[in-house]
């Protein structure tokens, strides 16, 4: 099953779903899938099918314990093999063996914790391991999942309108592994969609198989794929990029810091892919920033794209976020894509596309920049959790280590003629700070310095 996440604690409103629709980017959590019928709890396969109930009770425990259910993540979803026949009439049945008190009792469980219930069925006659699919059976397995109360339904097609029938809000996600282009229809269908094939716990699989037709897929070739499908992404529909590897042990704690924050700030749909009852420091770390989370939920739902890549040495990621007390927001991930830790520069001209000059009113406008003219940020490092001050026309960060991010929230201070920007942040308040990465420690080392009279 899986668990997911929506809104984070920091100024996100509470999702209200009037319909099926899905204004931000699911979170959950899928702390246990199947392998061969077989229940997979993270890395750990469980080779019984005793106390499945149990198991998912204590990871809806945990959820709440962890406080993980209170940063977002409230879908509790079960994977394939619940399901095991079909009565006389064509209803579904749960395998009483797994779940010998019912469905509708362990949703009332995953309710009564504050958490919201999903559920997995296949477009064919079989699922993936041949138990009962919903081909042709879409309207009365709705009614079913309805009746249990099923808050959301991962498929692997069509099923919008089975699910419009039963009157229950249920939330729709798309699984084709991104065969047919989903991100080209999926909007007027589901809330989600799935652009690749499964993702695999390792930063890479093959260096030279083509990312949007990976087979196994590793972190960096789903990160990949999404290259030119950004805009598909937007309120109502977004796209999926896989669950979230992060805690299972094939990556690095750098590798997972990458992964959670691209994933989020993609607008990919935040799913828990390791047991949440067992979560290590590091990995409770990750998962529970709250400011990456708010980057996912962040109300204006815009997905960040690629502005910059350097070879195979670094990319530049970056978004639009919403405005804040009349200021204009935006992130900025600095990603390392090389072996080992290098610094990266990135010219503020690359975000011009996500902002406009502010006009004496404090009103926008669309003049263009001009080569008289400086963009002027405050930044803060949302992994540091530190303000970093005032930068000029470029920022640059230091020893990001290998196959590691930098995240930045930018608020644009000013953007016009450099000798206005000189006198504007000649005012004590505005000194700035330059950031240093002391080779990828978490210690929080970093050089400052004024750049008023560097810059210029």
């Amino acid at each position: 099953f899986r668990l997911e996440r929506r809104g984070a604690d920091i100024k996100i409103p509470e999702l209200q779903l009037p319909d099926h629709k899905l204004q931000l980017p699911d979170i959950k959590s899928d702390v246990v899938t199947q392998v061969g019928c077989r229940i997979r709890v993270g890395t750990k396969l469980l080779l019984t099918i005793d106390n499945v109930v149990t198991l998912i009770r204590e990871t809806a425990d945990a959820l709440v314990s962890t406080g993980l259910r209170d940063l977002g993540y409230k879908y509790l979803n079960l994977d394939d093999c619940w399901m095991k026949s079909r009565s006389f009439f064509g209803e579904i049945n749960y395998d009483n063996d797994k779940f010998p008190s019912g469905m509708k009792n362990l949703s009332d469980y995953i309710h009564e914790r504050g958490l919201l219930f999903g559920i997995y069925s296949s477009a064919g006659f079989w699922t993936c391991q041949r138990r009962p699919g919903s081909l042709f059976r879409e309207d009365i397995d709705a009614q079913s999942y309805a009746s249990w109360g099923v808050d959301y339904l991962k498929y692997d097609n069509c099923y919008n309108l089975a699910l419009d029938a039963t009157g229950r809000p249920i939330l729709y996600s798309i699984c084709n592994w991104g065969e047919q282009d989903p991100w080209t229809w999926g909007a007027g269908i589901g809330n989600s969609w799935r652009t690749t094939g499964d993702i695999n716990d390792v930063y890479r699989v093959n260096k030279k198989q083509d990312p949007r037709h990976c087979n196994p897929c590793g972190m960096l070739e789903i990160l990949d794929s999404t290259v030119g499908l950004e805009g598909y992404s937007k309120p109502g529909g977004f796209n999926d990029l896989d669950m979230l590897e992060v805690g299972n042990g094939g990556m690095t704690h750098e590798e997972y810091k990458t992964h959670f924050s691209l994933w989020a700030a993609l607008k990919s749909p935040l799913i828990i892919g390791c047991d949440v009852r067992n979560l290590t420091d590091g990995t409770r770390d990750i998962l529970s920033n709250a400011e990456i989370i708010a980057v996912n939920q962040d109300p204006l739902g815009q997905s960040a794209k690629l502005v910059f890549r350097k070879d195979n040495s670094y990319d530049v990621w970056a978004g639009k976020l919403s405005e804040e007390y009349g200021l204009q927001n935006g992130v900025a991930i600095l990603f390392n894509r090389g072996d080992t830790p290098q610094n990266v520069t990135m010219p503020f001209s690359l975000l011009q596309p996500f902002f406009q000059k502010y006009s004496t009113d404090n009103k926008t406008n669309n003049t263009n920049g001009t080569s008289n003219e400086v963009m002027v940020f405050s930044a803060r490092d949302l992994w540091l959790k530190e303000e970093l001050g005032i930068w000029v026309q470029e920022v640059t960060t230091y020893n990001i280590p290998s196959h590691g991010v930098v995240v930045l929230k930018l608020t644009l201070v000013y953007w016009g003629d450099d000798d206005e920007a000189q006198k504007l942040l000649k005012s004590p308040k505005y000194n700035g700070t330059s950031i240093h990465y002391n080779n990828g420690t978490s210690s929080n080392i970093h050089k400052r310095r004024t750049f008023i009279n560097k810059r210029w």
